[in-house]
């Protein structure tokens, strides 16, 4: 976490930014997901040849590849900051888990044998993404009313100086300073450096 002065603009393209990495994320772990279910269907049926469920299994790794990386990519490097600081996490827990399981199915992969497990990893990759996503979503409704607040003060207002006003920028005031506010005046507009 990097503290910086708080700016409603800089905050708002921020939050745009989130909000597009996780609609990435959550499309490339709900498709892999898609996929991968799919093929475990398949290989699950116990109706098909040797040769293709070699072949189905090597297909489900490479589709769960991205959705490990980009998906649940953030899990584990969130993790990593959490065991360096000698705390654990949900991400912890949540990319030992991730990482077993495809882990796990690799090796099954490469091996031919036991059973591989990718369409549980993209799944889980897939709700846990989506969890986050829906509490960005929850916070930043919230952040985004009080933004609007916010943008409501006008930049400037008059602050007393011995007997006359003089223009000051809002964010400049310090407590104690006495402000004239006109009547009428709302905030917008042309009003606002007379507020």
């Amino acid at each position: 976490y990097r503290a910086q002065p708080y700016q409603a603009d800089a905050e708002e393209a921020l939050r745009q930014r989130t909000g597009r990495r996780y609609l990435l994320r959550l499309g490339v772990a709900g498709i892999g997901m898609m996929q991968a279910m799919m093929n475990a269907v398949a290989l699950y049926s116990g109706s098909i040849e040797a040769t293709y469920v070699h072949w189905l299994r090597w297909t489900s790794l490479l589709i769960t590849l991205p959705v490990v990386i980009i998906g649940a990519g953030p899990f584990f490097t969130a993790a990593w900051r959490s065991i360096r600081a000698r705390s654990l996490s949900m991400d912890v827990s949540v990319s030992l888990a991730i990482g077993g399981a495809f882990g796990a199915s690799v090796w099954a992969t490469l091996t031919r044998q036991g059973e591989v497990y990718f369409e549980s990893v993209s799944m889980f990759t897939f709700f846990l993404v989506l969890g986050r996503f829906l509490e960005f979503r929850a916070r930043t409704s919230v952040h985004a009313s009080s933004n609007a607040l916010a943008r409501q003060l006008p930049p400037t207002c008059r602050v007393r100086q011995g007997d006359d006003f003089a223009q000051k920028a809002v964010r400049d005031l310090v407590i104690g300073e006495r402000i004239q506010v006109r009547p009428g005046a709302t905030g917008r507009g042309t009003d606002s450096t007379q507020a």
